[in-house]
């Protein structure tokens, strides 16, 4: 995360973390696997919704139809809405269809979090 990212977002007086308490995960794109940089590499935030479960804050706005697979989980975009220069983006887990897979979701993501 850059500089202007903390401060925009991560520090509790921008948008993504209003009380101190949000958890960031720096996830890779595993539709890209030769990717040895980083480029396919962005901050996400949990965020447990039944209809989008993470969030994450871009300079581009992703196309409808955006598919990313993180931490073994298909995503897809769920809403993107311009905030300031950069554009917050919610994605929903595809195949997540119960309460019980949104716990599960939120297990691996902390588990692997912690490196597990």
């Amino acid at each position: 995360m850059t500089r202007l990212d903390w401060w925009l977002f991560g520090n509790g007086h921008g948008t993504a973390s209003p009380f101190f308490d949000d958890v960031f995960y720096w996830l890779h794109d595993c539709n890209y696997a030769r990717d040895r940089k980083g480029y396919h590499s962005r901050w996400y935030r949990y965020i447990g919704g039944f209809g989008a479960q993470l969030d994450s804050f871009e300079w581009r706005r992703p196309p409808a139809g955006t598919r990313r697979r993180l931490f073994g989980y298909d995503f897809v975009i769920f809403s993107t809405s311009r905030r300031w220069l950069r554009v917050r983006c919610s994605w929903s887990a595809v195949g997540v269809d119960s309460i019980d897979d949104i716990r599960r979701l939120r297990d691996k993501l902390q588990r692997w979090g912690h490196g597990e």
